[in-house]
């Protein structure tokens, strides 16, 4: 799998990464194992981005890399599992959309 620099850079963290549970309020966390603050997190994936635009990457948010994990599991309970969610019907509203059909012009 080829990650961009700045997921490469949190997936070489691995002390940092805890998988999403129903109870995790949060998956990235320091390397002490306590979670970022909102304002320490934004920081860093600044820098990151900044890093990676500037490296010819197109900017992103880390909220894609949610659609992206979703996108990546075989089911949507997988996808459910992956993301926390509590009903497969929340995933599928929001992360499997599918290819929408164009409506028929009259």
């Amino acid at each position: 799998m080829n990650l961009c620099p700045p997921v490469a850079i949190l997936h070489r963290q691995k002390s940092a990464y805890t998988p999403v549970r129903k109870t995790a309020t949060t998956s990235i966390r320091t390397a002490h194992g306590k979670p970022y603050t909102s304002a320490g997190f934004s920081a860093i994936w600044q820098r990151l981005i900044t890093k990676h635009v500037k490296a010819g990457g197109e900017r992103f948010s880390f909220h894609d890399l949610r659609s992206v994990s979703a996108d990546g599991a075989a089911t949507a309970e997988e996808a459910r599992d992956r993301l926390g969610h509590a009903s497969v019907e929340t995933t599928k509203r929001h992360y499997l959309r599918g290819v929408r059909k164009a409506k028929r012009r009259s």
